[in-house]
């Protein structure tokens, strides 16, 4: 009688399998009872792809039901059904000296094994103990390599801190429930309902802007602030900034373009009104004095700036957990802005970069639970044609308006003019759970400060701009050129 052939094993995967016998014992169970549930009453063609979305083939260590559940991951790609005969012919297929790396024997011993399990449950409850254990490894490689790299002089810890973090997101996913029913959603959802404070919007400064967005922004929501470069973006973020921090809440403000000294010198034109530009011509002793002033006026507010051109998602996140370890109360995070980030692969495509970091904020978003403002930049299309903008006018990436919950455009009013009191339009072009509108607002440049309008004074200035491209268009007559 022929027996089937042993499986050969590197003496890394020998030592992992020795140490982990039973958990090799159910994943060979697994993937041979994914194998047969082939034909009869007992077909689920259904049941591969449910068991790879909970456990991909990475999470196996046996390399035989690893190469079973990659088969089993090509065959449900291509829309085939998974089973002995199909698993044998992808293995053969895709291998590249054409020989099956499982045995067709051990396959189907592994298919006809009086231990595989028999029902669709058992199969679920076992992908999912090979996940459990799979994030068990990897949380604990993750915070291995932490605790070296804390032994070894001169490593920055907050990489080391980051690894910890990782491994801990991992162990608190085991603690997920998996069920999905409306009670389930209902019990969960209670809590919440009864703490109101939890779920209240935090306001912007305005309240026209508030009003569109139903009260402000949740937190879990990632806001895109889109507009043309100069007209108000990173003055506009910081008032929204320093009002959080004003009422009380902590608020970070991630700046990629600017240094803390220009901030802070924004800060002090807004609070004290003083002119911005006096700071590049130098203060004389009287503004000096209103400086000091403001200064010691801005103390003591929950107000973070990290001024770090060369910032990362990753880096992002782990200076705001700091923040959020010092004081739950978080506020807002302000990110200006994406266009300057640091991509994780910079090897990739520039539209994939871009996905990947706006994914990566409306995750951050989500998991710390705290509304997330990011600024990017619009492109030219809108600006060339003289229209309002539009949600495709954002650069570089649709993915950045499919992660948004809600995207707000700033486009001012008078196109080729300069004032130091620009009317600027807000346009809410996207709210998830808000409303979606426009108005406007007065943009004090000089003090970097952003101030309820009215619509009689953007009407004034959209007015101002077409006399000057119609200067006969009020009374038939030609006007002066």
């Amino acid at each position: 009688m022929r027996t089937a052939k042993k499986p050969n094993l590197s003496p890394e995967d020998e030592a992992i399998c020795q140490r982990n016998e039973n958990r090799v014992s159910l994943e060979l169970q697994l993937a041979g009872s994914i194998l047969a549930f082939t034909a009869g009453s007992r077909r689920k063609p259904y049941l591969a792809a449910d068991v790879l979305a909970v456990c991909p083939p990475e999470y196996f260590i046996n390399p035989d039901a690893r190469a079973i559940m990659n088969a089993a991951r090509g065959i449900v790609a291509e829309g085939g059904d998974v089973n002995l005969v199909s698993c044998a012919e992808y293995m053969h297929r895709n291998s590249p000296d054409g020989k099956l790396p499982v045995h067709q024997a051990y396959l189907a011993k592994l298919t006809t094994g009086a231990a595989n399990l028999i029902t669709e449950a058992s199969v679920m409850q076992a992908a999912r103990m090979i996940a459990a254990e799979w994030a068990k490894e990897s949380a604990y490689v993750d915070a291995g390599g932490a605790m070296e790299m804390m032994r070894n002089f001169g490593t920055d810890a907050g990489i080391a801190a980051e690894l910890l973090y990782t491994a801990a997101r991992k162990l608190e996913s085991l603690d997920v429930a998996d069920d999905t029913s409306l009670d389930a959603a209902i019990d969960a959802y209670l809590p919440l309902l009864a703490a109101e404070k939890q779920t209240r919007p935090v306001r912007a400064p305005w309240n026209s802007l508030n009003a569109i967005l139903r009260g402000g922004v949740l937190p879990g929501e990632l806001t895109i602030l889109a507009a043309r470069p100069s007209v108000g973006k990173s003055a506009f973020a910081l008032n929204w900034a320093w009002s959080v921090a004003c009422s009380g809440k902590e608020a970070v403000f991630f700046s990629l373009e600017m240094g803390r000294e220009q901030l802070l010198e924004r800060l002090v034109s807004n609070a004290e009104g003083l002119d911005l530009g006096s700071f590049r011509y130098g203060l004389n002793d009287q503004e000096k004095a209103r400086a000091q002033k403001s200064l010691a006026g801005l103390r003591g507010r929950p107000l973070y700036i990290v001024d770090d051109p060369k910032i990362s998602v990753a880096e992002v996140r782990r200076r705001t957990r700091l923040v959020q370890r010092q004081d739950k109360n978080l506020g807002l995070v302000v990110v200006d802005y994406l266009q300057l980030m640091t991509p994780d692969d910079r090897k990739a495509q520039r539209e994939q970069q871009v996905a990947s970091m706006t994914r990566g904020l409306k995750l951050l978003a989500k998991t710390l639970g705290v509304p997330v403002l990011l600024l990017a930049q619009l492109n030219r299309k809108g600006e060339e044609s003289g229209r309002d903008p539009i949600l495709s006018d954002l650069r570089e990436s649709g993915a950045i308006e499919q992660d948004a919950d809600i995207v707000i455009f700033l486009h001012q009013a008078r196109k080729r003019t300069w004032h130091p009191d620009e009317p600027v339009k807000f346009i809410v072009a996207k709210g998830r759970s808000s409303g979606v509108g426009r108005d406007s607002l007065i943009f004090r440049r000089r003090y970097q400060r952003f101030e309820e309008s009215s619509d009689a004074v953007f009407a004034q200035a959209e007015r101002e701009e077409y006399e000057q491209d119609h200067p006969w268009a009020d009374n038939g007559q030609p006007g002066l050129l």
